[in-house]
């Protein structure tokens, strides 16, 4: 069966040149010219034309389905979960849920193409960059994390927004993440002490200048650079206990990779977490591992220099006693202190008096509590009643209450009988008496002899 050809414009030039040469009305060498092809090549190019005709010039290929070809049964396949189940997400996210769920693997482009083909708008619009100084990534992982978080309703437009906390390396692109119902101190030591147990010590965590990171600029501010000191938060606090260093960035720029970060987040993990039909941070904190691991496996890249830069994490019980809750207490005389309108007792058993003296009390992220006396444990506290939080106001709602001294029984007395007393005969009462408007104390009648 015969196959029909298209000639292209160029086609029918380059034929009309050859038709030219076969009546000699030009050379062969004006013909190459004219051809852009050598001399020889052109002849080749004539004794095809006069044996196969215009169709010796288009290529064997022409009008024939390409062997890697995508086949309709796939192509009706991405068209259908577009339109049913995975039309919000954008073409790099959808092609990893293709392969990832279903088996298909395409290439971006492709995916793309078929967007195109199928008349769908791109799900996101993307801005024009703005012209800056781009800062280089640090050479080796683990060196720096950037950390912030990410108010969104991360969990669907019906329920409340919720905060999601994460940390991305500055090298290697690596994330972290744990989602919150606020943005809270709490939340942001649990996060770094999931990524300590994970890999390890960061040397640098670049935070914005939130007050959970930074101490706000007051008139205290200045006595404490007079003295030397620094004013640290409960989480600065935590991290240089750990010897970690904290930078604040003066502008969400300065920081761009972690803000890119929630972008990117927001367009895919919501629609992942709709596709699972996840409705609470319990499910969502649940998912957020797998997802992760999914997620780094893709964004992830190779730092300058292979060697990692975490410090050891340390051990459990140092790592316990570095990310807590501090707070100053005077010790009374009595050997107590009061902390959240609640009274506990010191130990007995101490070798030395501590009274008048400021100790530490400090607040664990398991809700348990210990007495410090500088570098040293005196004492396990009472256990709270649910999360610790820097608010004292908050925390006398958490102190278990002290149990009140036992009394004795009370025990009524019988009435005690009445008792008359009277006077005698020559008590001053007897001779007390009224005369006119005064009174006066009777005298004995005298008589003369």
């Amino acid at each position: 069966m015969d196959r029909q050809v298209t000639l292209t414009v160029v086609d029918a030039q380059r034929y009309e040149v050859l038709r030219r040469l076969e009546r000699q009305e030009i050379s062969t060498l004006d013909a190459a010219q004219l051809l852009g092809c050598s001399q020889r090549h052109t002849r080749r190019l004539l004794a095809a034309i006069r044996e196969r005709g215009p169709e010796a010039l288009a290529h064997a290929n022409r009008g024939r389905r390409p062997a890697n070809a995508i086949p309709d049964s796939v192509r009706k396949r991405v068209h259908q979960l577009r339109a049913d189940q995975l039309g919000a997400l954008n073409d790099h996210h959808l092609r990893d849920v293709l392969e990832r769920d279903y088996g298909i693997a395409l290439s971006h482009s492709s995916v793309r193409r078929l967007r195109l083909q199928a008349g769908a708008a791109p799900v996101r619009t993307r801005r024009p960059p703005n012209k800056h100084r781009r800062r280089q990534r640090k050479h080796q992982y683990g060196l720096m994390l950037q950390i912030d978080g990410s108010p969104y309703q991360w969990l669907g437009t019906r329920l409340p927004p919720c905060v999601l906390l994460a940390a991305i390396d500055d090298a290697t692109s690596e994330v972290f993440a744990l989602l919150r119902p606020s943005e809270d101190c709490y939340g942001y030591l649990s996060l770094l002490h999931s990524i300590v147990q994970a890999r390890g010590l960061p040397q640098i965590l670049y935070a914005d200048r939130h007050t959970i990171f930074r101490v706000p600029t007051n008139t205290d501010e200045l006595g404490h650079q007079l003295d030397g000191t620094t004013p640290l938060t409960q989480f600065g606090r935590a991290t240089h206990r750990l010897g970690i260093r904290l930078i604040h960035a003066r502008s969400p720029q300065a920081k761009g990779r972690v803000e890119r970060l929630f972008g990117t987040l927001q367009d895919r993990l919501t629609k992942e977490l709709a596709l699972r039909d996840i409705t609470s941070i319990s499910e969502a904190n649940a998912f957020l591992p797998g997802f992760l691991e999914h997620f780094n496996a893709t964004f992830r890249v190779d730092p300058a220099d292979p060697h990692p830069a975490w410090n050891p994490s340390p051990p459990a019980q140092a790592l316990h006693d570095a990310l807590a809750f501090q707070f100053d207490r005077v010790v009374r005389n009595d050997h107590t202190i009061a902390f959240a309108g609640a009274v506990i007792d010191l130990p007995p058993n101490l070798p030395r008096s501590l009274a008048k003296k400021t100790i530490q009390v400090r607040l664990h992220l398991d809700g348990t509590t210990s007495l410090w006396d500088g570098l040293e444990r005196l004492a396990d506290g009472p256990t709270l009643t649910g999360e610790p939080s820097p608010d004292t106001k908050n925390l006398a709602k958490l102190m278990p209450l002290r149990p009140k001294p036992t009394k004795p029984p009370h025990t009524a007395k019988p009435p005690r009988e009445p008792t008359i007393v009277r006077p005698a005969k020559d008590h001053p009462w007897r001779k007390f008496r009224l005369k006119g408007s005064k009174a006066v104390l009777s005298s004995p009648t005298s008589t003369g002899g």
